[in-house]
């Protein structure tokens, strides 16, 4: 039987190698797991309540009145559709402004009695 026949030192390396080895399959396997977990974890979607979607129509309306509000900003002065779209919101930032259609313009209105 000449496998029976190796030296001792053979015999420890081979099983130094195959502790090695299972010590790396063991640790891929706990890594592979928590990851696992992580991805389920990041792969639920948060439930949202009504409150929170009655919030979201809120904002689509006020997305909708500031776009009704533009175009007759627009429509006042045909002039301002040849600006650059960083002037027309400037103009139109200051338009609001004057018709007191910011919401800091009616704070500062209500605590000013004047």
């Amino acid at each position: 039987m000449p496998v029976l026949e190796l030296p001792m030192a053979l015999w420890l390396l081979l099983g130094a190698i195959l502790l090695l080895l299972l010590l790396v399959w063991f640790s891929q396997m706990s890594t592979s797991s928590r990851l696992r977990r992580i991805e389920e974890q990041l792969g639920k979607k948060p439930h949202h309540s009504q409150e929170e979607g009655a919030g979201a129509a809120d904002t689509g309306a006020e997305s909708g009145e500031q776009t009704r509000l533009f175009q007759e900003f627009m429509m006042e002065d045909p002039k301002r559709a040849g600006l650059p779209k960083k002037e027309q919101f400037a103009a139109f930032r200051k338009w609001r402004a004057e018709k007191g259609l910011n919401w800091n313009s009616n704070i500062n209105k209500s605590s000013n009695p004047t």
